[in-house]
């Protein structure tokens, strides 16, 4: 097993690196000279030295490509060229509203679509388990900007139940901020992540031990927990991993 997990693990390395080579010749390709960007339209051939040569730019390509490797690899991740303030900083900054937002979005819809892919799996090609998909394929067509504008019309203007703006205030207040867009994210991603779990579900039924389960007397119940949900938990991990907000 251990060896398997390394020969994957070793595996992953040339795409690691093939995507971080990608990414720093788009971002060198596409994003044009931070130097003339930082500096301004009237910079002299001086100060685009000085700047390219603080910021490491008089380098040649592979030298700044191995610089993005080490600086990446130890979480270095230098000056930002807009603000010049440290990265570190500016991602401190954000995360907390970013990840109050996510996480319990996140674990709130991945624990809605597993029980309610659950439901449509023991019930599948009858009256429940297409209605519930076809409540699912009706929430992913429409766009998650009308989710946006009816919760902020219906929940804030109309019913005066949450805030729509503002985030300082402290923990003990601040669900009235991070109530609604939580409830749009789960609304969101609800319908997608039923319907794939689902179809998980509903191929780990067809199997002969889920079979061999119910003809030896097991109920419901305990074959759908614990043979078909315990069976399937590697892709709906691996979604969940995909999911992450990172």
């Amino acid at each position: 097993m251990w060896a398997f997990v390394l020969r994957r693990l070793l595996g992953g390395i040339p795409i690691i690196l093939g995507v971080t080579l990608i990414t720093f010749l788009l971002l060198n390709v596409v994003g044009g000279d931070p130097a003339l960007q930082m500096a301004g339209k009237n910079a002299t051939e001086q100060d685009l030295q000085t700047i390219r040569a603080e910021y490491g730019l008089d380098k040649p390509l592979i030298g700044q490509y191995l610089d993005y490797l080490k600086q990446t690899v130890t979480f270095d991740f230098g000056k930002s060229f807009k603000t010049k303030q440290p990265v570190s900083e500016i991602i401190k900054e954000r995360a907390g509203p970013s990840l109050s937002l996510t996480l319990p979005a996140l674990l709130a819809t991945t624990l809605l679509a597993i029980a309610i892919g659950l439901i449509a799996a023991a019930f599948r090609q009858r009256a429940l388990d297409r209605g519930l998909m076809a409540l699912a394929v009706t929430g992913m067509s429409i766009s998650f900007l009308v989710y946006i504008v009816v919760g902020q019309y219906l929940l804030a203007f109309q019913m005066r139940a949450f805030q729509i703006h503002g985030y300082d205030a402290g923990w003990s207040e601040r669900w009235q901020y991070l109530t609604l867009p939580i409830i749009v994210l789960i609304v969101v991603g609800l319908g997608y992540d039923t319907r794939f779990y689902r179809s998980v579900l509903v191929e780990e039924i067809g199997r002969d031990h889920v079979t061999t389960a119910l003809a030896k007397g097991a109920g419901p119940t305990r074959v759908l927990t614990r043979h078909v949900l315990r069976n399937a938990l590697i892709p709906i991990v691996t979604r969940v991993m995909i999911s992450l907000p990172f």
